[in-house]
């Protein structure tokens, strides 16, 4: 199954998903520190960081 997460957050959701077996689509967070946090918890390969513009 995937997901996509609006006010995804530091990516405490995102998480429990990703054990439950959900691939993730979109993580969308805007609050900055939030953001950073979510990039450290989760880990995208390279091609998903390219084509959401994660840092």
């Amino acid at each position: 199954m995937q997901s996509i997460e609006f006010c995804a957050g530091a990516g405490g959701q995102a998480l429990g998903l990703e054990q439950a077996g959900f691939r993730h689509t979109a993580l969308i967070e805007i609050e900055p520190e939030f953001a950073k946090t979510l990039r450290l918890n989760i880990r995208l390969d390279p091609h998903q960081r390219r084509a959401r513009g994660v840092g």
